[in-house]
């Protein structure tokens, strides 16, 4: 007879508790830790952006220089370029005579630049420079926000300024990306399909000074906010904030769509398929109750493409490279099929994309992207299977479009990482349908540690790959702006980061489905 003021707990009660997370749970204190797994997706991201921001020396980055000319411009008021450069790539822009010369080695030792892209072309007044800078028609916003934050610092302590803060700037928008997924269901899978999505090549990204890595994090919290809004009318869900999953919409897909040329048409790709995946009548049952939300929110993302559209088209003159033509004709056709290069290129390319990583890095890396993409697949039934199939067949053949448009003109141009805007939505994706299928793989704690301990391993293979390569180039040792770190510290920050990473996974399973 059970005690008098304490309800009966039988056997299969007890289980039922164990299964969801034990005494722990019932008590509610797994659900304080389920609300701290975004941070942890910050703290990891912010610990393995510290790792390659060492390993990497200033002006180091892919075409970096570039994009910190065009920052220093756009702060000291120069938003829009009008002068092509005689000899060298791009526009004439006015920078601090510093930012050049600490630039200078790192631009000269590269095939492809000119004497205008590393050079001081001549004297602007008040300290400043004109320099080339191939970054000329991008939108300015991205580069106001970061150069304005370096105007106090010179030489390269003004790049790491610059660095630092496109980096914080993308891991706070990771963590949106986060919050959203856990409020759209997350669990094991879902958790493990979001830090594979921050492969080696992505966080790399994210700390050089150009809007790659912005644009990259915006698509991914863009995917993860309209997934949780489409769980908003599933019956039975638990309660979700519209409110703030729209605004976060709304941010999302402005950042996207301003950032980069592509943007607009990655919205609409992203868009697509959650809809697909969703299905109308729950995106109806949003929209019917939350009317003048998503109208607003919607005329505020449509407005933002326009914008970038016309950007694009209204500085597609200056676009082009001067050397456009002759690089366009000694360009190879079959680049513009090169699928594997670019499908390694997401996982592997630093600091420019013809620099791969280690081989071992891309079997620990694609393994598990082929687990949870193959898992989905089989387990997604109507139009979940064909968001999935439709997915996986769009990372390959929209590369294979977009190059073959362009390599007449502007010859091979494109790189695996630009696809991230909506690559990084696909496995958290494929892991929320795993999750809601209740997917119970064999051995799955054990499945689980060791995609982790894989891509740890991938990543911190790569960092200190990067580092000692960079110590081995004279241009970069013989920099006194770089502190050339010692490789255990850059190991162990993404030995921290993957630690943090694997909490998330592993606990991202005692929420409630």
């Amino acid at each position: 007879m059970a005690r008098s003021g304490h309800a009966t707990r039988t056997p299969g009660r007890l289980a039922a508790l164990r299964g969801r997370g034990g005494v722990a749970r019932h008590y509610g204190c797994a659900v304080r830790r389920g609300r701290l797994l975004p941070v942890w997706v910050l703290a990891g991201i912010l610990l393995a952006q510290g790792a390659w921001m060492l390993a990497v020396p200033p002006f180091r980055g892919s075409d970096e220089f570039d994009h910190a000319y065009r920052a220093a411009g756009v702060a000291g008021g120069q938003w829009r370029l009008d002068e092509r450069a005689t000899e060298g790539r791009g526009m004439l822009v006015r920078v601090p005579a510093d930012l050049v010369e600490a630039a200078h080695e790192q631009c000269a030792s590269l095939p492809y630049t000119e004497h205008d892209n590393c050079n001081p072309v001549r004297p602007a007044g008040a300290g400043r420079v004109e320099v080339a800078t191939a970054a000329s028609n991008y939108n300015p916003v991205y580069y106001w926000v970061i150069g304005t934050v370096a105007e106090p610092f010179e030489g390269a302590a003004a790049l790491q300024a610059m660095r630092i803060t496109s980096a914080l700037l993308c891991a706070l928008v990771v963590l949106a990306a986060a919050a959203a997924l856990r409020a759209a269901g997350m669990r094991h899978w879902t958790a493990l399909g979001l830090v594979t999505a921050l492969t080696p090549t992505l966080v790399y990204t994210t700390v050089v000074a150009a809007p790659n890595g912005l644009e990259a994090a915006a698509g991914l919290s863009l995917w993860a906010a309209l997934l949780a809004l489409g769980r908003s009318a599933d019956e039975g869900a638990p309660s979700v904030p519209v409110g703030w999953l729209l605004a976060q919409v709304a941010v999302s897909g402005v950042l996207l769509s301003g950032l980069r040329t592509l943007g607009p048409f990655f919205v609409l790709m992203i868009a697509t398929v959650v809809l697909v995946h969703v299905g109308p009548r729950r995106w109806w049952a949003l929209v019917r109750r939350r009317a003048t939300a998503v109208t607003a929110v919607a005329g505020v993302v449509v407005a933002a493409m326009a914008a970038g559209v016309w950007w694009a088209l209204d500085s597609s003159s200056y676009s082009a490279p001067s050397d456009a033509a002759s690089t366009a004709a000694d360009s190879d056709p079959s680049d513009a099929v090169a699928v594997h290069r670019w499908v390694l290129q997401l996982v592997g390319a630093f600091p420019y994309r013809d620099q791969p990583a280690p081989v071992l890095v891309y079997p620990l890396v694609l393994l598990v992207v082929l687990l949870l993409v193959v898992a989905a697949g089989r387990r997604a039934r109507g139009w979940q299977r064909v968001s999935v199939v439709g997915s996986a067949v769009a990372v390959l053949l929209v590369p294979v479009v977009v190059a073959s448009a362009t390599i007449g003109s502007r010859g091979s141009i494109w790189q695996g990482r630009y696809l991230f805007p909506f690559v990084l939505g696909v496995l958290p994706l494929c892991g929320l349908l795993l999750d809601r299928a209740g997917w119970e793989a064999p051995n799955r704690v054990r499945l689980l540690v060791t995609a982790l301990v894989a891509l740890a391993v991938a990543h911190t293979v790569s960092v200190v790959h990067v580092l000692r390569a960079e110590v081995a180039r004279d241009v970069s040792a013989d920099d006194p702006a770089w502190l050339q770190p010692p490789a255990v510290v850059v190991a162990g920050l993404m030995v921290l980061a993957w630690l943090a990473w694997g909490r998330v996974v592993l606990d991202a399973g005692r929420e409630r489905p």
